[in-house]
This record gives structure tokens, sequence and C-alpha cells, in this order.
């Protein structure tokens, strides 16, 4: 009975050292920090190391051995040299070996089997035991082996110890047990062995169980912490087997519900050489699904609590996944960051590749939350994305997933317009053609694309700015803006079968809803408003019939007369034959027209630029002339 008991209390002390390893683990793992990657039992290929086998990282592994030892480890008369018995039937016999000293003999062993071959796995010793005093042999205590452990730092030699071993006894008395007992060698083994190896005094159950208890209160509910613990045992009661570990986000899923509300969540992508890895806790909802773009793009893209985004990997401008992880990193805000490796060198191709501009306004990427990813680390719980084409299909998932937040933010804008308006004429008419144009868009993922990139990337800025990264939560405003005057032209000029692309048969249209862009392509880049001296560069590379420019204020013929006076370069602009027949400004006139509400006089407005457009330029120039 008395033995069973103290099985009891062992297994019950292994328990809690588990637990308490493996609340570290899952605290770092939930942080977002480094981790853990498993922790088991029984698995490991060293005898009498394998009570806890932690996986510290790729290729490294922590062996424990626990020792709930509250008594002596010796036997009476057990000196530190190893003796034979000197009377009794074993008289003769060389004294028994505690299960201290055959933890410590195995590895000894190992020590000796890697001393002219390298181990490919990187290992540590842990002994946990839950005081320093408990006596190895006669005058040699646990306390006396840890100071010799503590002793060893990165420059100590074995001659060094040997040195120190004659001024100390407690360190000549270790080496003389290690010797004697343990089947070490001589000193350089002893080093070998003391520099992986840490002995620690843990407590007892109800000390290591307290220091469990405050290490979850970092993540879960105050007082919902004993609960925690105990759903820990019994999930390592359940799941820990000779061939199975532990790893933090399966048992995060049995604990999801103590989580505080606080905690910040993140996702990481990672790249090994063309491998990447998608790991996180932003997808919590199965086991078998981690980090899905329709989950991370909608919680990324919000700002309601803490989240984190962490891009662990090189520049790439040639890798579709980079594209679409900076279009996600460029439209997070408020409290959310995304952590690059060289964060400055991901800043300067987001700069490049947007031209340093949204379009929304000339420093709007000043609060770019992107910054240096200082702890890169390895889970055992990801996503692998191993091919170019598993890249690229990744990359199709966000890109698709950011289109349709960004298409549901458009449309809460342009219904937040519509209820702005007033009952009045118009805004039924828009209303209306509002249904049809949401009815086509909302089935068509590549409609919403393009009719976004068109409104955020004019023709003139050329190809190497890309429009399609400037789509995100950051520019669903100007979208909305822009699609909600071309709706208002669109039914003042077009019919029922009018659409975002073409108002009539023959008559195309175009929206550019940016405040500012890079500039005419072939020209030094820089963040300009949309009403330069290079506007009418802009407005010559469009081709619709009809063009829209809703964030700019002055009136067409503004435009036109003002550009004309400026250079003679823009003269020869002016006459070229691609200027739309009809160009709409979001001017005073129009605004006063849309306030009133009647659709007739603002049809009136716009058709009587139509109906001048074949002698439009003339005039201008006359008016110039006179």
């Amino acid at each position: 009975m008395l033995k069973k008991l103290r099985l009891d209390q062992t297994k019950k002390y292994e328990q809690s050292i588990a637990v308490y390893e493996i609340a570290k683990m899952l605290i770092a793992f939930v942080r977002g920090r480094t981790h853990y990657i498993s922790i088991g039992a029984e698995q490991g290929d060293i005898q009498k190391w394998d009570d806890l086998i932690i996986q510290d990282a790729e290729n490294s592994l922590i062996h424990i051995q626990v020792k709930r030892q509250t008594t002596d480890f010796c036997r009476s008369n057990d000196k530190c040299t190893r003796d034979p018995y000197t009377q009794g039937e074993r008289k003769g016999t060389l004294r028994d070996l505690s299960p201290f000293d055959e933890s410590i003999k195995s590895l000894a062993h190992w020590v000796k089997k890697f001393e002219s071959v390298s181990d490919t796995i990187k290992r540590e010793f842990w002994i946990e035991l839950p005081e320093n005093s408990t006596k190895i042999k006669e005058g040699l205590e646990v306390r006396h082996l840890r100071y010799l452990c503590n002793q060893v730092k990165d420059v100590t030699t074995a001659k060094g110890l040997n040195q120190l071993a004659s001024q100390e006894p407690s360190v000549r008395d270790c080496y003389e047990w290690l010797r004697s007992w343990c089947d070490f060698k001589d000193w350089d083994q002893v080093l070998k062995a003391l520099r992986i190896l840490t002995i620690k005094s843990s407590g007892l159950e109800g000390d290591i169980e307290a220091r469990t208890e405050e290490l979850l209160r970092d993540i879960f509910t105050n007082d919902k912490v004993k609960d925690v613990r105990l759903q820990i045992i019994s999930y390592v009661d359940e799941n820990t087997t000779y061939t199975g570990a532990i790893k933090p986000r399966s048992l995060l899923f049995n604990l999801i519900s103590f989580l505080l509300p606080t905690v910040a969540r993140w996702t990481q992508f990672r790249r090994l050489d063309s491998t990447w890895q998608i790991s996180g806790t932003h997808d919590l909802e199965s086991h078998d699904q981690i980090e899905r773009a329709s989950i991370i793009v909608p919680l990324l893209w919000s700002n309601d609590n803490v989240k984190n985004l962490k891009i662990t990997a090189q520049v790439n401008e040639n890798c579709k996944l980079s594209d679409s992880l900076i279009q996600l990193a460029l439209h997070q805000y408020g409290q959310v960051n995304t952590h690059c490796t060289d964060a400055a060198a991901w800043k300067n191709l987001i700069k490049l590749k947007i031209g340093n501009t949204l379009g929304v306004s000339k420093a709007d990427l000043e609060a770019l939350n992107i910054i240096e990813d200082t702890e890169a680390f390895s889970t055992s719980d990801f996503r692998p994305v191993d091919s170019r084409q598993d890249h690229e299909f990744v990359a199709a998932e966000l890109k698709d997933e950011m289109t349709a937040k960004t298409w549901k933010l458009v449309v809460d804008n342009v219904e937040r317009g519509l209820d702005e308006m007033g009952s009045t004429e118009i805004r039924n008419a828009v209303e209306l053609q509002w249904h049809l144009w949401k009815t086509k868009l909302d089935n068509s993922r590549i409609e919403q694309f393009n009719l976004f990139k068109k409104i955020l990337h004019p023709y003139a800025e050329g190809e190497d700015i890309s429009g399609e990264l400037r789509i995100g939560a950051k520019t669903a405003n100007l979208i909305a803006d822009g699609l909600f005057l071309l709706l208002i032209v669109s039914v003042c000029l077009g019919n029922e079968k009018s659409c975002w692309q073409k108002i009539q048969d023959n008559l195309s249209v175009n929206t550019i809803g940016l405040s500012c862009w890079s500039g005419p392509s072939g020209k030094k880049r820089k963040v300009r408003p949309m009403h330069d001296e290079c506007i009418l560069d802009l407005i010559g590379k469009e081709s619709s019939d009809v063009l829209i420019l809703s964030k700019i204020e002055s009136s067409p013929n503004d435009i036109y007369e003002e550009d004309l006076m400026s250079s003679n370069v823009q003269t020869k602009t002016l006459a070229s034959p691609s200027l739309p027949k009809l160009l709409v400004t979001n001017n005073m006139k129009l605004k006063m027209l849309i306030k009133r509400g009647e659709l007739q006089p603002l049809r009136s407005y716009l058709n009587s630029f139509l109906e001048q457009s074949d002698n439009s330029v003339e005039e201008a120039i006359n008016k110039v002339v006179i």
C-alpha cells in the first residue's frame, strides 16, 4: 500500500511538472512568442531520460528526469567513492546504484557516444526535484551538484574545473562520485555533461500548482485558472501516448471559453527556402483548418481588438503571396500591427509598388503599422504551402477575401450615402439603379475587383504602380464615393441597361476616385493632388467617353482653362481626340443640383456638356485667346 502511495505521489508530481511546462508552452503560443513545439513522455531514445520530453525547437529536445525525492538518494555508508559491500551475502560486490546514479550514468554513456560523432539534435537535460538538500552520497547533496553546474560558462575548461576541485571539497566530491559511480572518465567528459545539465528545485505539488495558476492568469480569466489547470490535466491524461505529444493549438481548442477577450490574436506567414508555413490563433473554429483567408482577412481588417500579422520572410518582388501579404498589411489600422523580417525593406517595397500613396492623402502611409519582427518561431501546428502553385493558390484566396471585405465596406458606405440624401427623386432613382448593380456585383468577385482597380489606378500612372494593392479597407471610402457619383451620372444619362462600364451603348464610362496620385509614368514619382499641373496627362490617357473624377471639386471648365494657360504642351494635349466627351467632377454646381434632388435639372446640366463635346475644345481655346 505504501509503495502504491509513493507511486501515486510520484505520478502526481510528474503531472504537476508537466502541466507547468505545458502552461508555459501554451501561454507563449497564444501570445505569439517563441514556444515549445510539443511536450510528451516516454518517447526519448536515452534510457532514464524520458519522464518528459520537450521539443524546444526544430532539432532541439529537452529531456526531463523527475524525482519526487523527499528522502536521501544514498543508503547508509554510501561514500562519494564507490566501494564494495563489506559484509553480508553481497560482500565484495560494488554497492548498488541509486535511481539518481543511474540517471547520471545514462547521461555519461550518451556523452561518450557522441565524443567522436556530433549528435544531429541539440539536447538539454533537466533534473526536477522538490528541494536541494537531498543527499546524493555521504557529504554530497544535490545543491553541490547544482553549484557545479552553475560554474560552467562558455569559457570554462576541464583544466579550470580540475583547479576548482583542488580548491573546493564539494567540487572534488562531485567529481569523485561522477567518476566512480556514474562512469565518467575525466573532466572533459564531465564538462560536456555539465554544459547540458540543469538541476531544478521546484518544490512540491502545491508549490508547482500555485505557480502554474499564476502563469495562467496571463491569458485566462483570473477566477477560472484552477479550472483551466484541471482541464489541462484531463487533456494530458486523455491524449498523451507513447507516439503522441501535447501541442499548444490542439490544447487551446479545449480552453477557448476561458481566454481573456483582451488577448491579442496573431497569424504568421513563415518562409523556409521555397516553402511557406501558415500558423496562428485567429482561426480556432476547426482542428483541421488553420488560419483560413476567410477568417483572418476580416479580423485583420477590423479594429475591435489587438491583432498581429507576422511575415517571417525576406522581401521578394516576384512572389504573388508576398504581394497579397503586402495588401493585407497595407490596410490594417488601429490596434493591428504587422511584424516583418527586415521591416525597412518591406516598407520600401510597399512604397515603390503603390507610388508612396494609397490615394487617400499625401501622408496616408505615415501611419503604416509595420514593425520589425524580433521573434520568429517554429510551431507544430501549421499549414504547409509547398509548391509555387500552392503559393499562387493561397495568394488568390487572400486576394479574393480582401476583395470581398472591401466590397462589404463599399456597400455599407453606399447605403449610408443613400440614407444621408433624404427622400428625393434622385435618391429614389439611384437606389433602384444601385440594387440592380449590387445584385450583379454580389455574384462576381472578378467584376468587383476590376471595378475597384479602375477607380484606384489611372492609366497614366503606368503598369509599375499596382492599383491592386490599393484595394482594401483604407480605400473603401474612396471607392464608394466614386461609385456613388457614377450611379448619379448613370441615372441621369442612362437607362435600366446602364452599368458601371457603359451608361449607354455608345457611351463608355470610368471613374477615378483618388484624392492624390503618384503622377504620370515617365516622370519623377511624387505624391501630388489630383488637380495639379499633370491633370491633363491623367485625363488624356483615359479612353472612356465619360470620365468621372469624384475627388476633384474644380469644374471641368476650370480644369481645362487653367491647364490650357499653363503650357503649350498642354494645349496640344487639350486638342487631343482622346479627351472624354464628358468630364464630371464633384464641383459646387453639381453638388447643389444633387442636393436639390430633382432629376431633370441635373440631367440637363450633364447633357449640355455632352451636346457641346464636338466643339468644347475649340470654345475653350477661344475663351482663353480672347
